[in-house]
């Protein structure tokens, strides 16, 4: 049933029928044509050289990143829905790479500041934990999907373009808290749309094992072609 359902995960990719042409080429009526989505078909990678587990569906690049802003800034359903089927891929990828089979697993977003929250309208990566959570309950009935808001955003955090990966571990060093009013004793999966130096899921990782909950690793959309070269 798992392997059926992931198969439809890549078809799901190449037909999602919108009433908008391609996000990238501006082909046809469907969200991603076929050229342009042979980046988000296949299994997810898992991205080597840190200390828990990685798992990331594509490659994060012109057309990534273009269905990132279009999901993040524009709130663009289809773009929604790529993001969250590459994310429900990581997921099941990282499951089956821990070797969890069955129980409860809670998906821990990244939390966007309260600025972030007002620009948008919406805590972004909370919406798309959403969105995966449906897909993975169709996916493995087995498991029982819950958000938790856990991580919380305790300081200002500079805009990251154009830092380092040292400057960007400096910038989110303490940036997160782990909310303890918040009960967990259960496996935990953080979510984050994009991966590039890997400093906001140190800091996420660190927060939770600040407060002793630790995670069966994270699963994000896409990744810079750097860290996907990692072996």
């Amino acid at each position: 049933m798992l392997a059926r359902y992931l198969q439809s995960l890549v078809r799901g990719l190449t037909t999602l029928a919108f009433e908008e042409s391609c996000l990238v080429c501006g082909a046809g009526y469907q969200a991603l044509c076929l050229r342009c989505n042979e980046n988000w078909s296949g299994e997810p990678k898992e991205i080597k050289g840190e200390s828990f587990p990685i798992f990331s569906q594509g490659i994060y690049d012109d057309l990534a990143a273009k269905i990132v802003l279009s999901a993040k800034e524009s709130g663009l359903g289809s773009a929604k829905e790529i993001l969250s089927l590459a994310l429900t891929k990581s997921v099941l990828a990282l499951l089956r790479r821990s070797e969890v089979k069955e129980g409860r697993i809670d998906l821990v977003p990244i939390p966007s500041s309260r600025g972030a929250q007002i620009r948008r309208g919406e805590d972004f990566l909370f919406e798309l934990a959403k969105l995966t959570k449906i897909r993975l309950a169709k996916a493995a009935p087995v498991f029982d999907f819950r958000i938790s808001r856990v991580l919380k955003v305790r300081k200002l955090i500079r805009d990251q373009s154009g830092l380092s990966e040292r400057e960007r571990d400096l910038n989110l060093s303490g940036a997160f808290y782990a909310d303890l009013k918040i009960p967990i004793t259960t496996q935990l999966v953080i979510l984050d749309d994009v991966v590039t130096t890997g400093s906001t899921l140190r800091e996420a990782n660190r927060a939770l094992k600040e407060r002793n909950l630790t995670a069966l690793g994270a699963a994000t959309a896409c990744a810079s072609q750097r860290r996907l070269l990692i072996r």
